[in-house]
């Protein structure tokens, strides 16, 4: 049998409230679980570039709306993400998808680009030339773009790059 049991709660505005372990928002937009969502990407197993500049981006713009612990375990886990970039990156600039990995790709460079340059905007120590060499990298590609149709994502890669 099903039981429905009604309580009357007041909340003010941009309020919540637990009731017999419940919790009630209310909200104008969608309620983000920030908490669950840096759990996830915490323990995140793929480390692609493009995963880890995921990882990275969600960590960095997430730092204002964590509870404290949490942003500061983001705050930890930043710098080593910025690290683990650095060994992705060519000598021309671009990053590769995997460690070890001698294929650049241009969607992952974007990716990685983003978040150094978030990252640095932000506070957290990042190489000048690991910027500078990727800044290079994605003008020398913007400069030699040309349309092809048959070349896979080069349109949204050029598109992301700008």
């Amino acid at each position: 049998a099903v039981t429905t049991q009604v309580e009357r709660i007041e909340l003010e505005p941009k309020a919540s409230a637990t009731v017999k372990g419940n919790t009630l928002q209310l909200a104008t937009l969608p309620v983000l679980d920030t908490r669950e969502l840096f759990l996830s990407m915490k323990k995140y197993p793929y480390n692609c570039t493009e995963q880890l500049s995921a990882k990275g981006i969600v960590m960095l713009y997430m730092l204002d709306l964590l509870p404290k612990a949490d942003a500061e375990a983001a705050r930890e886990a930043i710098p080593g993400i910025i690290k683990q970039l650095y060994s992705r990156q060519a000598s021309n600039g671009g990053f590769c998808y995997w460690n070890g990995s001698n294929y650049i790709d241009d969607w992952a460079t974007s990716m990685a680009g983003m978040f150094l340059s978030e990252a640095s905007k932000a506070g957290f120590e990042v190489n000048a030339a690991v910027l500078n060499s990727v800044k290079s990298y994605q003008q020398k590609q913007s400069q030699a773009y040309r349309i092809f149709k048959d070349k896979y994502f080069s349109n949204l890669d050029e598109a992301y790059r700008l």
